[in-house]
């Protein structure tokens, strides 16, 4: 009977969203003197904080740039980790990558703010890993993805501080104050 109360715990967490997914709070910044300076800025650091939260969190992976995309979104771009370094994977996987899978959106701006950009402190991200799978040697193929849970977390959201230029997991974003 344990593993029934390991899945209700689950069900219990996967109920547990985080506030900051539904909040607008903006903030002003002196360091961006308009919207075009707040989205350089973003993309230019982005990928750096993600590639370092990576690093931090004991994860290898190649290095990971962000551009914008569709939907004035951000989205990460790199080299998928195939063959050898898929490890016994490998016999399953034709390539997998670290991503995000919800989220990503450029900031809102609050418009009526007048002269001085007021913005959304924060981008939520949903970590994901894309895959390919079928064995190499075969013509069977198809792709899927499932979230990415970081050591000691309890969900997938990540979010990026954007004055601070760091990513932070969701139980550290969730201990801001000044994001709600």
């Amino acid at each position: 009977m344990e593993h029934i109360k390991d899945f209700q715990d689950f069900i219990n967490e996967s109920e547990n969203i985080s506030p900051l997914i539904e909040s607008e709070v903006f903030i002003s910044d002196d360091k961006f003197a308009d919207e075009l300076a707040l989205k350089a800025d973003i993309l230019k650091n982005v990928g750096p904080a993600f590639n370092k939260l990576l690093k931090d969190n004991g994860i290898s992976y190649n290095p990971v740039t962000a551009k914008e995309g569709r939907g004035n979104r951000v989205e990460f771009e790199s080299k998928p980790l195939t063959g050898k370094d898929l490890g016994i994977m490998m016999y399953g996987l034709k390539e997998v990558y670290i991503d995000s899978f919800g989220g990503g959106s450029l900031p809102k701006i609050n418009k009526a703010a007048g002269e001085k950009l007021e913005f959304s402190p924060y981008i939520w991200f949903n970590l994901h890993y894309s895959y390919r799978h079928g064995a190499p040697w075969t013509d069977s193929t198809g792709s899927n993805g499932c979230s990415l849970y970081l050591p000691n977390e309890r969900r997938s959201d990540i979010f990026y501080d954007i004055v601070g230029g760091v990513f932070l997991k969701s139980s550290e974003a969730d201990k801001r104050t000044d994001w709600r």
